[in-house]
């Protein structure tokens, strides 16, 4: 038995079922994809508001169906903010080097509700992807001169609808890198 290549089937399944398929073309899922994915998700960014107001009122206990569990599992709790970035920080010596940021992403479109008979159906949720079937690429270098302490870049990525911050502050005889990725939806 090959257990190496066991392993790594095992982590590619563990991978899908994490944070999806990639892009591995169209795909539809039956579900909202927070209940389906736990990983790797990026909310849209919440503007204003006082952090402990409640968001959303207790609603009456009627039966609505799969559409009303859908809306109960996407109400934000008071107090609670879901992530809108993610990032790393790295330390590199020297100011010699050259480094590349792969980045992909992809979008969930809600499918209608109602079937051509104006009948409910469960929630289906379409895949779209943000960036091309190898993502996108960004080649970074340390900034040329240390004079400043630190060096700031930020982009807007995936047509938009995210940013690349990348935050190099001097440290010793390197740099401290900070690279993030950010929804910029509201």
């Amino acid at each position: 038995m090959d257990y190496a290549a066991k392993r790594l089937d095992l982590l590619h399944w563990l991978r899908s079922q994490l944070i999806g398929p990639g892009h591995s073309g169209e795909f539809s899922i039956q579900g909202p994809p927070l209940n389906r994915y736990h990983q790797g998700i990026l909310f849209p960014m919440m503007e204003g508001g006082d952090d402990m107001e409640v968001i959303s009122e207790e609603q009456e206990d009627t039966d609505q169906g799969e559409e009303s569990t859908y809306a109960e599992s996407t109400q934000t709790k008071a107090g609670y903010k879901p992530p809108s970035s993610v990032g790393f920080s790295f330390c590199v010596r020297g100011d010699l080097f050259v480094f590349e940021i792969r980045c992909s992403g992809v979008r969930y479109a809600q499918e209608p509700w109602r079937d051509k008979e104006g009948r409910f159906v469960s929630a289906t949720f379409h895949r779209v992807n943000l960036a091309g079937p190898d993502g996108e690429s960004w080649t970074l270098q340390a900034p040329s001169t240390k004079i400043q302490n630190s060096h700031h870049r930020k982009e807007g990525i995936l047509g938009g609808k995210a940013e690349l911050d990348v935050l190099w502050r001097a440290k010793d005889d390197g740099w401290l890198v900070t690279v993030s990725l950010i929804n910029s939806q509201n």
